[in-house]
């Protein structure tokens, strides 16, 4: 399991801006609010940004998940030429302080620049607010739940429980909310993964038969 800096930071420019953008792997309104800064982008320009954002969000989300499923290799290297290839792909992407990626819809980009510096100092105070909450923790009870369901997965599938891995990818919008986004790649909202636990087998498992099925 993973929170999504890159992930929520993407959410937030899409609530900012006010962006209409469907699809079924698309994540309900982030929590808290972003603030209002629809100004930052013309009438005619919401259609391609908000398809941009479309596109920049499946990207994100599948380098995520790659990310977490993802083996480094062994032999220094070997190790910092996979970093550097990484490094790669994640700027070509989209990423801060100049998103060049972006530069195909100048409108888009040129709005995520003007508020980055907002979205980081808004995502950095939550971050700060849920570790001054003192959030709940994973406890050994909860290892040993998803240690059985992993279990149980490779006796159903009839593989080692090696081959039964998964990523699932934590934001934080307005749920419960879950959604498959690749093989062994869930991605799901924050406000009921790990304090549900049916609504977290219920990720996880789907996590885990994906990857299988793939």
């Amino acid at each position: 399991m993973t929170e999504g800096y890159d992930l929520d930071l993407l959410l937030w420019f899409r609530d900012a801006l006010g962006l209409v953008v469907l699809g079924d792997d698309v994540p309900p309104r982030a929590v808290p609010r972003s603030p209002d800064r629809s100004d930052q982008l013309a009438d005619d320009e919401r259609v391609a940004a908000a398809g941009r954002w479309a596109a920049w969000w499946r990207a994100a989300l599948a380098f995520a998940g790659e990310s977490q499923r993802a083996e480094a290799p062994a032999g220094k290297g070997q190790f910092l030429a996979w970093v550097h290839e990484r490094a790669v792909v994640h700027e070509a992407i989209g990423v801060p302080p100049d998103f060049a990626a972006l530069s195909d819809v100048p409108s888009l980009r040129d709005a995520v620049v003007r508020l980055f510096a907002d979205a980081r100092r808004d995502l950095s105070g939550r971050e700060a607010a849920r570790a001054g909450a003192l959030p709940r923790r994973a406890t050994a009870e909860d290892h040993r739940g998803l240690a059985a369901l992993a279990e149980d997965v490779a006796r159903a599938h009839g593989v080692g429980i090696g081959a039964v891995r998964g990523a699932v990818l934590v934001v934080a919008v307005e749920g419960p909310w879950w959604r498959l986004v690749g093989p062994g790649v869930v991605v799901c909202s924050s406000s009921a993964y790990g304090d549900d636990a049916a609504f977290t087998s219920e990720v996880v498992r789907a996590a885990f038969v994906s990857a299988l099925r793939a």
